[in-house]
């Protein structure tokens, strides 16, 4: 029984990597997005609007991946690394 906490950790931690994993990946394909969304707003094709509504998207992402990497630092893992 003295085990199964232990599992639970370890479960966690493997939990909020993969949720980090993730959340980089999706910061990834809302840079380049945004970036597609610039290119296109300078040739006068897409809306301003929605290129700073993709970037206020890929700035929650980056927010809520650095608070799972501080989270992952209070359970012993590394912070955020920037």
């Amino acid at each position: 029984m003295v085990w199964l906490p232990l599992v639970a950790v370890a479960a966690a931690v493997v939990a909020l990597a993969a949720t980090a994993a993730a959340c980089r990946v999706a910061q990834r394909h809302l840079s380049a997005l945004h970036a597609a969304l610039r290119r296109l707003d300078a040739l006068g094709v897409a809306g301003d609007d929605l290129a700073r509504r993709t970037a206020r998207t890929a700035r929650a992402v980056r927010t809520r991946r650095d608070r799972i990497r501080t989270l992952a630092g209070a359970t012993g893992r590394r912070g955020p690394q920037r």
